[in-house]
């Protein structure tokens, strides 16, 4: 199917990610990884699941390591001007990149 809209859970790839980290025995490899190499949606669901699990987080040194892999990313698929406009609504698509890049950042402070 696909990407059904903007936001970062509306693909395939977000939920197969999801499923992945899940039946994982080491969601902190899967993250490392998912954040070096992983497509644009695969990212950004990555990011999304680090803001929400960062109040529960014990190991803060690679936690952190995530985080700042995790804006790095983000920014770069924002730069990335033919991915933004390969959406039907390319400023719907930016404006909801800068909204999870806005919740990663405040995750860090």
């Amino acid at each position: 199917m696909g990407a059904w809209g903007h936001k970062f859970n509306e693909n395939d790839e977000a939920g197969d990610f999801y499923d992945l980290l899940i039946g994982s025995k080491d969601a902190a490899k899967i993250l490392e990884g998912t954040l070096r190499r992983g497509s644009p949606h695969e990212i950004r669901a990555a990011a999304r699941f680090l803001v929400i699990i960062r109040s529960y987080v014990q190991s803060a040194r690679l936690f952190d390591e995530h985080l700042t892999r995790a804006v790095a990313a983000l920014k770069d698929i924002l730069g990335d001007k033919e991915w933004i406009d390969a959406w039907d609504d390319p400023p719907a698509a930016k404006r909801e990149l800068k909204k999870e890049l806005a919740a990663l950042n405040k995750s860090v402070e």
